[in-house]
């Protein structure tokens, strides 16, 4: 991947493969209701999987929740880890989150680890980049949402970004359809507004 990592002013911004990640300035848009509209329902909220989410971002607001005792963040480049941990600005806006002892950093693709660890969590978070490749589109199937489901506990949760449904709405649409043939009992899609995507 081509990662970039830019800073005009106060806005800190990455992108990967020309793509913005995040923008300083707003991320907070996206990182909250992904993580808090999951976390703020779960039943349970011990084990935390965050699929993508490597600088560290969505990390931080799963570990404001007291009675999180592991965090799995699963990136499939190591190097979004590494500035993460590494970049003064980053570290600051992740709130350290990658230094936290309850935080496993585990450097795969999504889909493999879904397929290959059987450890099984009270929410999965899914931080991944939009559906714009077939190697991305994977991340979005039914198969990948029955993986997802299969490493759930009981009665556990599973959010994924969804693109936008003003944008692409027909995109939006068929990832809610997916989880639904995926088996996930009930499905809730909710939106977000992020100016600086």
């Amino acid at each position: 991947q081509n990662l970039v990592l830019t800073q005009g002013g106060d806005d800190l911004r990455l992108y990967i493969n020309r793509v913005i990640q995040f923008s300083s300035t707003d991320e907070y848009r996206y990182h909250e209701p992904l993580v808090h509209m999951a976390l703020s329902q779960a039943n349970y909220r011990k084990k935390v999987l965050i699929l993508g989410g490597g600088e560290g971002l969505t990390a931080r607001e799963v570990l404001k929740y007291p009675d999180i005792e592991q965090v799995y963040i699963v990136d499939i480049d190591p190097e979004v880890f590494r500035i993460a941990r590494e970049n003064q600005q980053l570290r600051a806006l992740n709130n350290e989150s990658l230094f936290d002892p309850r935080v496993e950093k585990v450097a795969e693709d999504a889909f493999i680890f879904l397929r290959q660890r059987q450890e099984l969590f009270d929410v999965i978070i899914a931080d991944l980049p939009d559906p714009t490749t077939e190697s991305l589109a994977r991340l979005y199937s039914k198969e990948f949402f029955a993986l997802a489901r299969s490493r759930l506990v009981p009665d556990g949760l599973f959010v994924t970004q969804a693109v936008s449904p003003f944008h692409t709405n027909k995109a939006f649409w068929c990832i809610g359809a997916s989880l639904e043939a995926a088996g996930f009992p009930e499905v809730l899609p909710y939106h977000a507004y992020v100016p600086s995507f």
